[in-house]
């Protein structure tokens, strides 16, 4: 059996966004003598969307005539690339092949369709991840530790020969009673 790889992986799955753009690469043996294709449905949005509302108000059949076949470059013997613009929104798939020469089926990698889903591009910046380091949020975080004299003398012994002491951590009960209690006096400044 002849050994066909795709790059991506076929069966992989990928977030990306409109205005992105993706590359196939096919490997097939370098003394084989053909072509290579990417079989796609990217750009026919429209068209999925169409045979999907044929199927359910007319239980019309879905025909999946929203797939084309795009030729591959070759690169190099037995390599085959094609980088593909991601111009329009929705959930594609997507497969390289290999058709020998005077052959009349086509050689595919094994495996299942890569899965390409494209958000709008607008929401891939611009967005807000709150973050938290609950270790921040204990039992100094105020006024700092309170510590002994003979704590403090230890401590500096230990920084002197090169490590860190690091205070006793916060949990999650402190942040989430901090966090309200910060609310709480917000409310009250802006309210007044």
């Amino acid at each position: 059996m002849l050994s066909i790889l795709q790059e991506p992986e076929p069966g992989r799955s990928y977030h990306c966004y409109r205005g992105d753009t993706f590359t196939f690469t096919l490997r097939v043996p370098a003394d084989l003598s053909g072509s290579a294709f990417l079989r796609i449905n990217v750009g026919h949005a429209a068209t999925t969307r169409q045979e999907t509302i044929d199927a359910v108000l007319f239980q019309h059949p879905p025909l999946s005539r929203d797939w084309y076949d795009v030729p591959m470059r070759a690169t190099a013997p037995g390599v085959f690339e094609i980088k593909i613009p991601l111009l329009e929104t929705g959930h594609f798939e997507a497969k390289c092949y290999y058709l020998p020469d005077n052959a009349h089926q086509p050689l595919w990698p094994q495996g299942k369709n890569v899965v390409l889903n494209i958000s709008p591009a607008d929401t891939c910046g611009a967005n807000i991840i709150y973050n938290a380091f609950v270790r921040q949020f204990g039992p100094g975080k105020e006024h700092g530790l309170q510590l002994t004299d003979d704590q403090q003398h230890l401590v500096g012994d230990l920084d002197q020969s090169g490590y860190a002491v690091i205070p006793p951590s916060g949990t999650f009960a402190t942040l989430s009673l901090n966090s309200i209690l910060s609310f709480i006096t917000w409310g009250a400044a802006t309210s007044s």
